[in-house]
């Protein structure tokens, strides 16, 4: 199927509501496990695993990460020439408290320089080494930056 409606949870089963409160004690820790978050939510186990894949919460913090996703890829608009210059992509190194961090150096056909940080989460902080031997700290949030 592959489609996602938008449905106020009003008018749905209470068991999509349910699982939704056993994913969220799962995720914030409150219970062990899924036997014990269905139990507490009210939800046989078998309509946990059903469901738990396919029903999700939408909040206004999804809302927010759209916003920000849309205002990188503006962002990803202005590396065009840098990207397309045919100049080597480097990876530099990178310490990143989650370890999904990835950051490069671009060079555009006339010497201008910048680094590019892809995968830093809003909770997430990264330090990377400048090519000069310069270390930068970044937190979620900032994208890309000159190098001097």
């Amino acid at each position: 199927m592959g489609k996602f409606l938008l449905i106020d949870s009003k008018i749905l089963p209470d068991v999509y509501t349910r699982v939704l409160q056993a994913k969220r004690m799962i995720a914030d820790g409150v219970v062990r496990n899924a036997t014990e978050a269905a139990k507490l939510a009210g939800v046989s186990r078998s309509a946990f695993y059903k469901y738990k894949d396919s029903v999700f919460d939408y909040s206004e913090r999804y809302e927010g990460r759209k916003q920000a996703m849309l205002r990188n890829i503006r962002k990803l608009k202005d590396l065009e020439p840098y990207i397309m210059s045919g100049r080597a992509i480097v990876e530099l190194p990178c310490v990143d408290e989650k370890g999904r961090t990835r950051v490069v150096a671009l060079e555009d056909g006339e010497g201008r320089k910048k680094v590019l940080i892809i995968g830093l989460g809003i909770d997430n902080k990264c330090t990377f080494t400048h090519p000069n031997g310069e270390r930068q700290s970044f937190s979620g949030g900032e994208f890309s930056c000159a190098i001097r």
